[in-house]
């Protein structure tokens, strides 16, 4: 009975070590530019250039030369590869609001979506993102 109440005990701690060394697509920084994006309070598609630099603890929003900084907080879900389709949600905290964010493929598409509706007429907009070249 012991030798079997170890090999249980050891599987069962390789799994946690496996599951707890996931990599995930936030892990590093990762810079990108937004050419299109949109407005979800009224549909409207916007063509306005934006670079974003995103890790799991913040991203920076940089369009004509204004930068605004978003702390990211409880990162969820696991996305090893910005190559497969997956997600990430994640809060967001600016100031004293409190917002969501997603990070997520659909397809061939990349996609950041930022909701700060919680203060009326914030940025609610889902931008279609790129990576940027080396």
């Amino acid at each position: 009975m012991k030798p079997r109440l170890i090999y249980m005990t050891a599987v069962m701690l390789l799994l946690a070590i496996a599951v707890s060394a996931q990599s995930n697509v936030l892990d590093t920084t990762r810079v990108f530019y937004s050419v299109k994006n949109t407005d979800l309070y009224s549909g409207q598609t916007l063509m306005d250039t934006f670079n974003i630099e995103l890790n799991s603890h913040v991203f920076k929003l940089s369009h004509d030369n204004v930068e605004r900084e978003f702390v990211i907080e409880n990162v969820s879900g696991s996305w090893a590869s910005f190559d497969e389709e997956g997600q990430l949600i994640f809060d967001i905290l600016v100031l004293d609001l409190h917002g969501k964010g997603k990070i997520e493929r659909v397809g061939e598409n990349l996609y950041l979506t930022v909701d700060l509706s919680e203060r009326k007429d914030w940025m609610k907009r889902k931008f279609t993102i790129n990576p940027m070249q080396p």
